[in-house]
């Protein structure tokens, strides 16, 4: 089933851009590795084609997204980068000629009612291409105006028209010092409107991105496209096709709604949307002929990098323990997605361990979903990937909302959102949902 994209401001264009390409890639370059002779190459490429692409009237793939932008410059990039073994609709474009100016008041009231009836022109147009849709993926910033603004306003339109479809926000979280000086009410005034129309948010933060590309990938100079490559590196692992898996049984069947079937285990309760992604390895290059990865050993270092909340396999603390003496990141639910030979065998019990999971509000136990495939990522002939529904969120909403009321607190630009129609008491409402939200969290046990 169909999965349709769709990226909103620079931030979502150009992460989408390059997930776009990391998607290809596995589907030309990887069955290098994968011959198709061998069981399950024919369908991989079937179930990845149909889920992202439509292959147009000149015989190139099409991806299945719509581009929306308060700026044309970097959809027409998007345009120009996409233009070899895949492409974009240009129809599928919605942009203005002017932007938001970082303020999610004119992205959210301004920008998003304008562009309401061209953007779902646009889903329809799609649809119009899809058998069946599992769910609408969008990713996103939460500090300019577009992406946060009009993202939000998106988000809140589909769950309008399109009630019963899984809807899952990507959102790219800025670094703490970042260029916006108002990223922080953009960031708060944003979540608070997703929560209530998406069904699930995946959390990204560019300084782990940053960590992951500059000291496990040896990127001397780090840029948002070197981001955005570990990022579409994570969502490729998380949304190619893979098998359920059940450990008595091995592998039963192909997820066909990856979207669905992930919120069905992931998110029990609208008090517990916010989701993040860990993956291991990150290889460098020059590298990746010399590296022999052993399941045990994957597995090990990602239970710890969840237990500690760490993103990358270099710095771990394996001080912190799974015990009621320590403070140790609690998770609701994960996902573990595995890729390469015998993925089918591994021994999970690592990450099943019944001592992670806390009690979800409805007090059940929801534990680990497992998926993979035996066909191995492009980057790493064994690689694993955990989606984890846990406290991580909780010291970066803090910092964020702290520093969102001393602004507040010295009426700092609020001005610039009044005139938009975006009052005090829209901002302490926001607040509020972002701090009970910090609660529950924190509340786990």
């Amino acid at each position: 089933m169909a999965i349709i994209v769709i990226q909103v401001g620079q931030c979502g264009n150009q992460v989408g851009e390059r997930f776009y390409n990391t998607i290809l890639n596995e589907l030309i370059e990887n069955p290098k590795s994968y011959p198709p002779n061998l069981p399950g190459a024919r369908t991989f490429v079937d179930t990845l084609t149909e889920r992202f692409f439509t292959e147009n009237k000149k015989g190139l793939l099409e991806a299945k997204a719509i581009l929306v932008d308060t700026e044309q410059k970097v959809v027409e990039s998007d345009l120009k980068k996409a233009a070899g073994d895949w492409c974009y609709d240009r129809k599928q474009i919605v942009a203005e000629k002017r932007g938001a100016g970082n303020n999610w008041a004119h992205g959210y009231v301004t920008h998003g009612p304008k562009l309401r009836e061209r953007v779902l022109e646009c889903i329809d147009r799609q649809l119009e291409k899809t058998d069946t849709i599992d769910g609408f993926l969008i990713l996103m910033s939460v500090a300019g105006g577009t992406g946060s603004g009009v993202g939000a306003y998106i988000t809140q339109l589909l769950r309008e028209c399109y009630p019963h479809t899984s809807i899952v926000n990507q959102v790219v979280w800025p670094y703490d010092s970042g260029d916006v000086i108002v990223q922080n009410y953009n960031a708060v005034l944003s979540l608070s409107r997703l929560l209530n129309a998406s069904d699930a948010i995946i959390v990204t933060e560019n300084k782990k991105l940053h960590d992951i590309s500059s000291k496990l990938l040896h990127v001397d100079k780090v840029t948002f496209n070197d981001l955005n490559d570990v990022l579409s590196a994570q969502l490729a692992n998380l949304l190619l096709p893979a098998h359920q898996r059940q450990r008595a049984d091995g592998w039963t069947y192909p997820i066909r709604h990856p979207l669905s079937d992930m919120l069905e285990h992931m998110v029990c309760h609208p008090q517990y949307k916010l989701l993040t992604m860990t993956d291991i390895p990150h290889v460098w290059n020059k590298a990746r002929t010399f590296n022999v990865y052993q399941w045990d050993s994957l597995l090990k270092n990602l239970r710890q990098m969840s237990v500690s909340d760490w993103h990358m396999e270099e710095g771990i603390n394996w001080n912190i323990k799974v015990d009621k003496h320590f403070n140790f990141n609690r998770s609701i639910a994960n996902l573990l997605v595995a890729r390469g030979e015998d993925a089918h065998n591994i021994d999970t019990s690592p990450l099943s361990d019944p001592q992670l999971y806390t009690p979800s509000a409805n007090n059940v136990q929801l534990g680990l979903l497992e998926w993979g495939n035996v066909r191995p990522m492009l980057h790493a002939p064994k690689s694993a990937l955990l989606l984890s529904n846990c406290q991580s969120v909780v010291p970066t909403l803090n910092q964020v909302i702290n520093r969102a009321w001393e602004m507040f607190g010295a009426r700092a630009y609020i001005h610039e959102y009044a005139k938009e129609g975006v009052l005090e008491e829209d901002f302490v409402d926001s607040f509020a949902t972002i701090e009970q939200l910090c609660t529950h969290y924190s509340n786990l046990r």
